[in-house]
């Protein structure tokens, strides 16, 4: 069911709705996240595994916002282990259809939906990236999309950083993930736009303890001439 959401908060703190991503699609901003079915507080020992499904919502004034709901959940991918529906992307429009790019467990996947608010079905019955094949695989977590021009790329990783053109169909890998040269202090959530001819590589830092005690979370962005980097 739609719901319409208080004008005052954008998502209501019942609902968990870490891992943002927007895109603007006929004239609606859409916002895509993960949904945490509960606090961490109340998680126990269970670590990450208690998100299990995508959530959207909507605005034409960001003042009211639309809750479409759930769009996909662990349950729509017979392959999917466990209970971790981690960081990715949905809304990403191509050939007339909107794709969503989604690790599971270390392993990427791709959905695919007539409508940005789903539902979205697995595309492959099988993941796009696999954790077994080699360290690429196993670092897959946090992939986007980035169009240059009317090539899309897909990015994704943990520690390190890999890039691979997808295939116009956007469900294939168009050539072998190759590592992008990016700052040392990366963690995760790599996500590229480009800005007058400039790669903008923006990703989280910090959030991990190191022998000088722990280093505070931060959200930084590097610049380059390559999708490549340096």
């Amino acid at each position: 069911m739609i719901q319409q959401l208080n004008k005052a908060i954008l998502t209501p703190d019942y609902l968990f709705n870490p891992d943002p991503t927007m895109h603007v699609i006929g004239g609606r901003l859409w916002l895509f996240t993960t949904h945490d079915q509960t606090s961490a507080r109340f998680i126990k020992g269970a670590g990450w595994g208690n998100m299990y499904d995508y959530q959207a919502m909507s605005t034409t004034d960001f003042r009211t916002w639309v809750h479409h709901g759930s769009i996909f959940s662990i349950h729509d991918v017979a392959w999917a282990k466990g209970n971790a529906v981690w960081d990715g992307d949905a809304g990403i429009e191509a050939n007339g259809r909107f794709y969503a790019y989604c690790p599971f467990d270390f392993q990427i996947g791709v959905l695919v939906s007539d409508h940005p608010a789903g539902p979205y079905a697995d595309a492959l019955g099988h993941p796009l990236i696999r954790k077994d094949e080699s360290m690429k695989g196993f670092m897959a977590v946090s992939p986007s999309v980035i169009f240059d021009g009317d090539i899309p790329y897909l990015v994704y990783g943990h520690r390190k950083v890999y890039v691979a053109r997808l295939k116009p169909n956007m469900v294939e890998l168009a050539e072998e993930p190759v590592e992008i040269k990016i700052p040392a202090d990366f963690i995760e959530s790599p996500i590229i736009v480009k800005i007058n001819g400039k790669f903008y590589f923006t990703y989280s830092s910090g959030g991990l303890w190191g022998e000088h005690g722990y280093d505070k979370p931060r959200i930084r962005y590097s610049i380059s001439d390559s999708i490549h980097g340096p």
